[in-house]
């Protein structure tokens, strides 16, 4: 009965390994479609937009590992936000040269199909918080109202008047806005604060303890 309760488990854990494995692939597939449908007519990709792509790669990478070797994962298949988000933060702080990250992270159980798209989302907006910023980004993810709520500032010039995500996302402010329309069913707001800088909000329901 042991033996078959654990063939039951590595099974399990095979078809799940495999799952996620090809949804990561679809992710990277559908990444290079965005850059290929940007940049047809000029017939080549600007250095910056592979750098981020191999950046997205490195996120899907971390959160795999992640969920490979989180014994929480096979026990309730949720995922914690708050170890994501560190390992995550910590990845980026280290290309981020002189330039700091601020955060603050409340434990969050995400499934593992959102804690991915929240990974590249949060991915996203924090290489754009410091590359329009000055000094130091900050990130807040909490809940509240039932929702799941995460902010990315930076300290830069902010968003310019009258800013219009249709009409001035680039590929990642796309990639972003698509994540979290599909895979988190959020919204996406952009904001100039008083205190200056640029700050977006992405806010999505948390997941019942069914779901």
């Amino acid at each position: 009965a042991e033996i078959h309760a654990l063939n039951h488990r590595l099974r399990r854990a095979v078809a799940e390994t495999h799952h996620r494995v090809k949804n990561n692939l679809q992710v990277v597939a559908a990444m290079i479609e965005m850059q290929v449908l940007d940049y047809q007519r000029k017939e080549s990709v600007p250095l910056h937009e592979l750098q981020r792509l191999l950046s997205h790669v490195h996120t899907l990478s971390l959160v795999h590992d992640l969920l490979t070797v989180s014994p929480r994962t096979e026990e309730t298949g949720r995922v914690s936000t708050r170890a994501m988000v560190d390992k995550l933060l910590s990845l980026l702080q280290r290309t981020a040269g002189k330039q700091s990250v601020h955060y603050s992270a409340e434990e969050i159980a995400l499934s593992s199909k959102q804690c991915l798209a929240l990974a590249l989302v949060l991915n996203e907006l924090v290489t754009n918080a410091l590359k329009h910023g000055k000094d130091e980004g900050e990130v807040a993810l909490w809940v509240e109202n039932s929702r799941v709520n995460l902010t990315v500032s930076d300290d830069g010039a902010g968003f310019p008047q009258g800013f219009d995500v249709t009409q001035h996302a680039n590929t990642g402010l796309e990639l972003v806005e698509n994540l979290v329309a599909t895979d988190l069913l959020g919204t996406v707001e952009y904001s100039n604060p008083p205190e200056g800088g640029g700050r977006v909000l992405v806010t999505f329901p948390r997941p019942r303890e069914e779901d």
